[in-house]
């Protein structure tokens, strides 16, 4: 009887650890439904802007909420530079018309992204940057639901190729 009562605590810790690892793997795969990738518009001199497309490739089933998502609802998506390096922010960053529906993870209308979306972020580089090739790291922080599933809030860091150029001479 004592064996038998043994053998079925087992059975019952080896099917949890199963589905705890199901799981697991389902929230793995899950959890990053956007690819993020960059690209500079053009080269830049040194107190200059360049205009970064940043495009977020979205899962399907999944969405992103847009940079002008308001309170109370989802995180909005928010779009800069990382700091530590000879670039910012130079003005404001821009995004497609979100499509605004019913969510039902919120219970309000929301502003989101289905598919893709490509922002546009402008970046002045320092007066004093060097020419040459540089990696500039773009952050965008934002919050992605499913049907049934919202995840937390995270930050993404995408290198963008830039290549600032000599400084024209004025005539």
């Amino acid at each position: 009887m004592q064996r038998r009562m043994q053998l079925a605590a087992r059975a019952v810790i080896v099917a949890t650890i199963v589905r705890s690892l199901m799981f697991t793997g389902t929230a793995a795969a899950q959890e990053r439904p956007v690819a993020w990738s960059g690209g500079a518009s053009k080269t830049t001199a040194p107190g200059g802007v360049v205009t970064i497309h940043l495009k977020a490739r979205i899962d399907d089933g999944w969405h992103l909420y847009s940079i002008t998502q308001g309170a109370g609802g989802p995180s909005r998506t928010k779009i800069g530079v990382a700091a530590d390096q000879p670039f910012t922010l130079a003005d404001s960053v821009t995004g497609p018309k979100p499509v605004k529906r019913f969510d039902p993870n919120f219970g309000i209308d929301v502003e989101m992204y289905d598919h893709e979306a490509t922002f546009v972020v402008p970046v002045r580089a320092a007066g004093t940057t060097s020419p040459g090739k540089y990696s500039v790291v773009v952050t965008a922080r934002y919050q992605t639901c499913g049907a049934t599933v919202c995840l937390p809030p995270h930050t993404q860091r995408i290198p963008v190729a830039v290549t600032v150029a000599s400084a024209t001479p004025r005539g």
